[in-house]
């Protein structure tokens, strides 16, 4: 009872991306879809007349044989053989150009598609929804399903064929019913239910690929691991490349044998139509042939009818138009999804202008907050302040929640219980995206952009990146000796993958990253977040850059997390988080005093410092 109920609801989805493809044609330009139309129809005729010619030609060989080409006959001969090859001629061209016309628009459909998903996936103020199992399995489907991946694009041609075949219907069955009007009655219909049924089963392929998005998504992922360059070291140096081929088979292999057993079953459900089908086709054949044994009907006439029969049947056969369309219209009713899941954002927000802000500072008031689907809180009952244009270092044990705190002041996320305030001012009753501008931050996940090193640093900038910016962005973080080594200089691509491309060390992208930061603090000075800004830079580089820590943050407000306690004396203060709360708080000294949490830390790593040190003289 499940499969039937869910009949009606699968063509309607088939039904409403369909709606949805066509009203977005005239928006793919309306020359292309004047020549795309004039292209259908005479596509949809020139077979009509191209039987009618063949027609006329075999009818008038056996008079043209007796009276020789100069006979009537023999004019007629030549005359239907000419518009053969001419009708034939026409047909080779039309294909091509139909075919550039509808990928062109194809291109376009998929490029004004993908711009929705971005649209949809980029309006959330938070990241919350892209850790969303089921949005991310919507992503994927809305960039294409099915084997090979069939995008809406796609579906344009399948529909401009499937268009054109359905007017050769028409035309052959009026052709048809010249010799019995009632047998395209009878043919058309039972075609069409060939054809409903054969797309009943093409649907099924749809929702089987549909429904094992995530099987997909996990397949291509292994997939990526043995076939990326910055896997190969790992897959070849811990011998993964057995696993990496079992793991990638054993993820698509259910969905291909749910596809396989589909498809074994639809073999048995066309049988019945079939039943109906063939003999329906035999019994025309045999009424035209019986016909023109009579002398009913001319050699020429029979040619034609038989013709106009096969054209019928025509439209009961799926072919490359129809798995096209409707796995291509598959991906419509993702974007739909994607668009409506969206709409509203997760995280709510007023319009306040936090220009200038914060001139008093920042308040974690009774912050508690637990990731979506997390089993635990990461805070309960945090309570921080942070000083306006002064900087404070966070530390504590792996885990404890100090990227999320920097996560929750960038509106990433939302509290689950207390709130944020910037100058006694609610963070949610700020316009998000012009508070997120106020924050410059540098993850320990940062980018790692394939793209120019003047865009990997200008895009902490953007409208803002001039030459004399970023240098100096460069100089601080210490990557202008670096990009002045590169092959182009600022115009080379950070990546190995293009031409005269060039990659970079950890540290070295680290420094890009740093540079990055610092520009966009420059630009619009507010809230400097610097997430284990050095944790790749080597001693010297790291000694370097906190020589130079206070001539980075003066004037801002900066947070600045990092596991190497030698860093973070320069901070105005230090708070130790651990177990969801701040258990310390102040100056270095302060907390050495305290001989608490901090001083203990400090302490194990000061000696395993000493340690290693003493280690390295003594070698």
């Amino acid at each position: 009872m499940g499969g039937e109920d869910s009949k009606p609801e699968r063509f309607k989805t088939a039904r409403l991306a369909r709606l949805t493809i066509i009203k977005l044609l005239p928006s793919l330009g309306m020359g292309n879809l004047l020549v795309l139309g004039t292209m259908l129809v005479i596509g949809g005729v020139l077979p009509i007349a191209l039987s009618v010619a063949t027609g006329l030609l075999v009818g008038s060989v056996p008079g043209a044989v007796q009276g020789g080409l100069d006979s009537p006959t023999g004019r007629v001969l030549i005359s239907a053989l000419a518009a053969v090859s001419v009708t034939y001629l026409i047909q080779q061209v039309i294909g091509p150009v139909q075919g550039a016309v509808s990928e062109t628009m194809g291109r376009r459909l998929d490029g004004k598609l993908r711009e929705r998903v971005m649209r949809a996936v980029l309006r959330p103020v938070g990241i919350e929804h892209l850790e969303d199992s089921k949005l991310l399995d919507e992503i994927s489907k809305a960039r294409g399903v099915g084997p090979g991946q069939f995008t809406p694009g796609r579906a344009v041609a399948g529909l401009a064929g499937i268009a054109s075949r359905f007017l050769q219907t028409l035309l052959f069955a009026l052709l048809l019913a010249a010799f019995r009007w009632w047998l395209p009655a009878i043919l058309v219909p039972i075609q069409l239910i060939v054809r409903r049924k054969g797309r009943k089963e093409y649907l099924k392929m749809v929702e089987i690929y549909s429904s094992q998005t995530h099987g997909l998504r996990r397949s291509d992922y292994l997939f990526g691991l043995g076939t990326r360059p910055e896997n190969a070291k790992e897959a070849r140096s811990f011998g993964l490349r057995d696993w990496l081929k079992e793991e990638y088979t054993s993820a698509f292999l259910p969905v291909i044998e749910a596809v396989w057993r589909k498809r074994a079953m639809s073999v048995w459900s066309v049988i019945p139509v079939g039943l109906v089908y063939w003999p329906a086709q035999l019994l025309t054949y045999v009424l035209i042939v019986q016909s023109a044994v009579r002398g009913e009907i001319s050699v020429g006439q029979l040619t034609v009818f038989l013709i106009a029969v096969r054209g019928i049947a025509a439209v009961g056969q799926l072919s490359w138009d129809d798995l096209a369309l409707e796995f291509g219209l598959a991906s419509v009713p993702a974007v739909l999804e994607l668009e409506k899941t969206t709409a509203p954002s997760k995280l709510s927000h007023g319009g306040k202008d936090p220009a200038d802000l914060p001139r008093e500072g920042i308040r974690f008031e009774n912050v508690s907050f637990r990731y979506p689907g997390g089993s635990h809180d990461v805070y309960s009952g945090l309570n921080l302040f942070v000083p306006a244009s002064s900087s404070l270092a966070i530390v504590g044990p792996n885990g404890a929640g100090k990227t999320t705190l920097v996560k929750l002041l960038c509106r990433l996320y939302d509290p689950t219980q207390g709130r944020i305030t910037i100058d006694g001012i609610d963070l949610k009753d700020f316009e998000p995206q012009a508070w997120q501008m106020r924050v410059a931050a540098i993850f320990q996940d940062f980018v790692r952009y394939e793209l120019s090193a003047r865009d990997n640093i200008g895009l902490g900038a953007l409208g803002f990146a001039d030459e004399e910016r970023l240098l100096e962005a460069a100089r601080k973080s210490g990557a202008e000796s670096l990009v002045q080594k590169l092959p182009k200089g600022w115009d080379t691509i950070l990546s190995r993958r293009y031409t005269d491309g060039a990659d970079l060390s950890g540290g070295e992208w680290q420094k890009v990253a740093l540079a990055r930061a610092i520009l966009a603090a420059s630009a619009r000075p507010g809230i400097l977040v610097l997430d284990e800004p050095t944790a790749n830079l080597d001693v010297r580089a790291e000694a370097e850059i906190y020589e130079r820590f206070l001539d980075l943050t003066r004037g801002l407000t900066t947070l600045l997390i990092s596991h190497r306690f030698s860093t973070v004396r320069g901070a105005s203060r230090i708070c130790v988080i651990d177990e969801g709360r701040v258990i310390e708080h102040g100056t270095h000294d302060e907390l050495i005093l305290q001989r608490g949490k901090y001083a203990q830390m400090f302490s194990l790593q000061a000696a395993r410092f000493v340690s290693e040190s003493a280690g390295t003289t003594d070698d």
